[in-house]
């Protein structure tokens, strides 16, 4: 047994380990093998689709180069050689495709090395699948023959679309021409829009003479023509419609002026300051004249600018006409309205008289004395209103003609009106909240006393139950009953003040209430059910709101 193990001696052993290594070695060589074949194989299709986008973009330029070579000559309507903007375009189009076929040489350049390198060993191979697998160059050379494609499109139909630009160039300065000839025709010079018009004319001229040749070229100058055309006819237009709003701004003038002339042959002499219409008519008129000024200088936004400056003094002249007018017709009924309100409030005047003296004879001073000196100051006010209200009615009368200070002389005599009246009414408001004070105080003064004698013998009753809680607040409100009758039996009293602390009374008198009887409550609940085992309390255990001790 020594040299014999489950049946194998020790060289048996050996040559099965040595055997089994010597598999073991084998399939490491054939996975490895089969790994490089795989790597290979797949590198060998990577380089296969590379070369086969090399061969398309190949394709791809030489028909581009192909396109523009023959674009001058199979486009018939390059009858001239290309000159200008449409020349610029097709020679950066060369540019573009040379510098588009140097990439795909540097494409051509990868595959050689790839080759190359793949025929080396795995990290050849390796490096090799590095090199096809950058495929971002195919995506940039497709980006830059889509422009070159597109920079052909723009050549081939270059002169279709310069024919269509000289046919809307042309429209728009036939319409500007329309415009110029409206302008002359409404009376206004045309002269300031000639220059404009003739130098669209030279640039449409010279753009149909280079279509042939520069397409590109002759487009951009006829389009810049037809906006520059258009713009003509839109200044044209403008200074033909400001001419218009002009005349209405002028008949309208004329008509306030009319109304002027009519109302001072009535005797309406219409010089008041800030009620004479002549000086923001003279505005107009001149703000007028400004505006046929520019328009005379081919200048129709200035002219706008004008025109709104002759409405605004119009409406001004109107306004003074207006409101003078109306403030001529208003003012009797309002005098004399103002007049009875004099009378009517020096007449209530005494009664508030009364109500003064009476809250001198039976109010606290300190009760009412934010009002105490309105009734001086609204009879300092009354002693002025006959004297303010002659004042507007000079000013309104037939030699003055002031009518519209008379009307600011007669609103700020109203606003004293009303303050007067504020100020006597607030006196009479204080007086009769100062008796609603007083009343309710009485009453609480009755309801007090019968809730001390009721809350007296609530206590009494209870005294063995009664809380020192309780108490306390039952001793409150007695203080504040005393503090309130003292200030009720003062001459004259503050009934304000006696309110005050007769509602204190009856909060504490009401607490006082609660409080013996939650402590009587309790006590019930307590003694209840004597024998069962349940502790008896007495009013002193109840002191504080912790319950029983």
């Amino acid at each position: 047994m020594g040299r014999i193990l489950l049946g194998f001696s020790w060289a048996d052993a050996v040559w099965s380990l040595a055997a089994s290594a010597g598999v073991l070695v084998a399939l490491a060589a054939v996975l490895i093998w089969l790994g490089r074949r795989r790597a290979r194989g797949g590198f060998q299709g990577r380089l296969k689709g590379y070369k086969g986008k090399a061969v398309a973009m190949m394709d791809r330029l030489d028909a581009l180069k192909a396109r523009l070579k023959a674009l001058p000559i199979e486009d018939a309507d390059f009858a001239e050689p290309m000159t200008g903007d449409s020349l610029a375009l097709y020679q950066k189009t060369e540019e573009d495709l040379r510098a588009l076929w140097d990439r795909w040489l540097d494409v051509m350049d990868v595959v050689d090395r790839a080759e190359r390198k793949g025929e080396g060993g795995s990290g050849g191979v390796r490096r090799g699948d590095e090199l096809v697998s950058d495929v971002k160059v195919f995506k940039e050379v497709e980006a830059g023959a889509v422009a070159c494609s597109e920079a052909m499109d723009r050549l081939n139909s270059a002169h279709e679309d310069a024919r269509a630009a000289a046919r809307t160039a042309e429209e728009a300065r036939g319409l500007a021409e329309k415009k110029i000839e409206a302008v002359a025709t409404s009376g206004l010079p045309a002269a300031p829009y000639r220059p404009e018009a003739d130098r669209i004319a030279a640039e449409v001229a010279r753009a149909a003479a280079v279509l042939v040749a520069d397409p590109l070229g002759a487009k951009a100058a006829l389009d810049r023509a037809r906006t520059d055309a258009e713009a003509l006819a839109g200044r044209a237009g403008d200074a033909a419609a400001r001419r218009d709003d002009a005349a209405t701004v002028r008949e309208e003038l004329k008509g306030l002026r009319d109304a002027v002339a009519a109302r001072r042959r009535d005797g309406l002499r219409l010089d008041e300051d800030g009620g004479d219409p002549d000086l923001p008519a003279a505005r107009a008129d001149q703000a007028l004249a400004d505006l046929q000024a520019a328009l005379e200088a081919g200048d129709p936004a200035a002219a706008a600018t004008k025109l709104v400056e002759a409405r605004a003094a119009l409406d001004q002249a109107r306004a003074a006409l207006d409101s003078t007018v109306q403030a001529r017709d208003a003012l009797p009924a309002r005098l004399a309205e103002s007049r009875r309100e004099s009378r009517r409030l020096s007449e209530a005047v005494v009664q508030y008289e009364a109500f003064e003296r009476e809250l001198r004879r039976d109010f606290a001073a300190e009760s009412w004395r934010d009002v105490a000196g309105n009734l001086t100051q609204a009879r300092a006010l009354l002693e002025t209103f006959d004297r303010k209200a002659d004042e507007v009615e000079r000013e309104a009368g037939p030699r003055a003609q002031n009518y519209l200070l008379a009307s600011r002389l007669l609103i700020r005599l109203n606003q004293e009106q009303r303050a007067v009246f504020q100020l006597m009414d607030a006196v009479g408001q204080r007086l009769a909240g100062l008796k609603a004070a007083r009343e309710q105080a009485r009453r609480l003064v009755d309801e007090l006393a019968t809730a001390d004698r009721e809350i007296g013998d609530f206590f009494r009753r209870n005294a063995a139950t009664v809380g020192g809680q309780a108490r306390d607040a039952l001793q409150r409100a007695s203080q504040a009953r005393e503090e309130a009758t003292r200030l009720a039996a003062a001459t004259p009293p503050d009934w304000p003040r006696t309110l005050a602390a007769l509602n204190l009374a009856r909060g504490e008198y009401g607490v006082a209430r609660a409080r013996a009887q939650s402590d009587v409550d309790v006590r019930r609940v307590m003694t209840s059910q004597p024998g069962q085992g349940r502790p008896t309390f007495t009013a002193r255990d109840f002191d504080t709101d912790d319950g029983p001790r």
